[in-house]
């Protein structure tokens, strides 16, 4: 099943994360789609192998709705992205979405997904949305680990049969 949740923007200011010395949050910018590839591709890797390319990275960017700068990454001293979620807007009724978001599997547990889930709800707030929305399926544990670390409550679920014909 996959699970929804939401989380109040308009209750109190959301703080920048705290971060260890060397790591920094920031946007994402056309400089850096090789890395924001490599870093989506490597948390997804766990689930199987991600199609995310270069070009169709490139082509969501271009989209009327994408707000760079709610593309959050969190990138160490190297400069290697760490983490990174990309925010939506919707201006018009006040809410904001996750789709996606996810952290490198070497660095997982550290708090850096939370660290940028909270920065994505600090700007989504400035932009004077006033609720925050993300899903995951039942069988992401970490997700449902995160998403409740960070103010949000499970709103909903749906199910989904499947028969076996034949």
């Amino acid at each position: 099943f996959s699970m929804f949740y939401s989380r109040s923007l308009a209750d109190a200011p959301i703080a920048q994360p705290e971060l260890p010395a060397g790591l920094r949050l920031r946007h994402a910018t056309d400089d850096d789609l090789g890395a924001r590839v490599e870093v989506h591709r490597d948390a997804w890797s766990v689930w199987g192998p991600s199609k995310i390319t270069i070009e169709n990275y490139r082509r969501l960017r271009a989209a009327p709705q994408y707000d760079p700068e709610l593309d959050v990454v969190l990138e160490d001293a190297g400069g290697r992205f760490l983490s990174y979620c990309i925010g939506w807007a919707d201006t018009t009724n006040g809410i904001g979405h996750f789709e996606p978001l996810g952290c490198r599997h070497d660095s997982t547990g550290r708090g850096y997904a939370r660290a940028v889930t909270l920065e994505g709800m600090r700007r989504m707030q400035m932009r004077g949305l006033h609720t925050a929305l993300v899903a995951t399926e039942s069988v992401n544990q970490r997700a449902r680990v995160l998403y409740p670390s960070c103010g949000f409550v499970e709103v909903d679920r749906a199910h989904f049969y499947v028969r076996q014909l034949g």
